[in-house]
Order: structure tokens, then sequence, then C-alpha cells
């Protein structure tokens, strides 16, 4: 509880190297953060989602497997037979790729093949936002989804799309 106690403290005073530091010596950061992303109205949430980026950059430095462990568990979130939702999956992977493009050069394309998933689909399209400034090739399309959306029945999806789009 103390450890959960410090991380919201954290993040509520945007205090990301506190976070990065308590991952390098606590994995179990981690589930703390996957566990405050759900509720996306509320600015913890995006600390957390910003915070996951950060501090598995972090640790990817010192233990590449250790960091691949943590995107492995967020893909396996999103996925059907993980029995639930990992509603901030999306945003946490596109910021893992955004802090460690060169460990995680490979994730962008995996993170775009979930794109069909209506629950997921504006958090897809965040993450290739995000992803767009630490890579110069975005994935394949993307561009094309970012344009095809802007006609979206959710305003939260064509904003998102439009912001996309503008990046590309």
């Amino acid at each position: 509880m103390l450890l959960k106690r410090q991380i919201k403290d954290a993040l509520l005073g945007a205090d990301f190297k506190t976070i990065t530091d308590l991952a390098l010596k606590n994995n179990k950061i981690f589930r703390i953060l996957i566990s405050l992303a759900y509720d996306k109205e509320k600015l913890i949430c995006w600390r957390a989602i910003e915070a996951m980026g950060k501090a598995a950059g972090a640790v990817a430095e010192k233990d590449p497997a250790a960091a691949r462990n943590i995107v492995q568990r967020l893909l396996w979130s999103i996925r059907d037979e993980s029995g639930g939702i990992g509603w901030g999956a999306p945003e946490m992977l596109g910021e893992i790729v955004r802090n460690s493009p060169k460990v995680f050069s490979d994730l962008s394309p995996v993170i775009f093949s979930f794109h069909d998933e209506e629950p997921f689909l504006k958090g897809i399209l965040w993450a290739m936002g995000r992803i767009a400034d630490a890579i110069t090739d975005p994935v394949e399309g993307v561009f094309e989804l970012a344009v095809a959306c802007l006609n979206h029945k959710d305003p939260a999806v064509r904003g998102v799309a439009a912001w996309v789009a503008a990046k590309l």
C-alpha cells in the first residue's frame, strides 16, 4: 500500500524520475501503473501511461528481457484469451516504443495490428501518434487508417485521427 501511495503521489506531481528510479529497483511498479491506467477521464491515468513508457525504457537499457516481459504482459491483456480488456495497454505500448524506439522497433506493427478491435481503435491511433515522435518511418497503413477515421461516429476517435494524420 505504501508503494502504491508513493507512485500515486509521484504521478500527481509529474515526478517521472521517482517512478523510473523505483522501477529499476522493483518490478511491482509496472503492475501498479497498469492498474492506474483504466479511467482515462482522470489525469493520473494519463500520467501512469506516460510513466510506463519512461520506466520501461529505463529498465530496457539495463535488462531488455525484463522490459520485454512487461511488453508481453500488455500485449496479452489486449488479446481475447486474457479474459480481460487491457484498456490502457495500447497507449502504454505506444509510450514504451516512444521511449525506447531502438529496443522496441519491432513493436509498432504489432500494436497497429489491433486497430480492427473497436474498443482499442482510439488507443491504437493515439499510440501511433506518440510513436511518430520517435521513429522516422510510420507503420504502413497508419495514415490511411487515420484519414478513414476522420468520419468515425465517435468524435474522440475523429479528434485523435486528425491529430495523427496531421503528425504524419
